[in-house]
């Protein structure tokens, strides 16, 4: 075996894995939303509330523009925008989440 032939193949292995590594990354790491909903009760001394909380955090690592939570019924009629700006009032920039997310 030949002197290039080695340094071809080390050139060949040493270029490709840190450029799988990083479409890795950028695949799964990057401009990811994560949408939380909690869904509770309020109560007091004579009545009780229903209410649902929703959040939509950027787990990514790049920012993200974020149009709006959208509820629709089950035959996909519309029913309530409940996040983000109004209809056509454009995007709300999303930063990168700075707290380690859970394993």
């Amino acid at each position: 075996m030949s002197i290039t032939l080695l340094i071809a193949i080390w050139g060949a292995l040493g270029s490709t894995a840190p450029a799988v590594r990083t479409i890795w990354r950028d695949r799964f790491e990057d401009g990811r939303l994560e949408v939380r909903i909690w869904v509770g009760r309020a109560s007091g001394t004579n009545y009780i509330k229903p209410f649902c909380t929703f959040e939509v955090v950027n787990v990514g690592r790049k920012p993200v523009y974020f149009g709006g939570v959208f509820l629709h019924d089950k035959e996909g009629k519309f029913v309530d925008q409940v996040l983000g700006p109004k209809l056509g009032d454009g995007y709300i920039k999303l930063e990168a989440e700075k707290c380690a997310r859970p394993a």
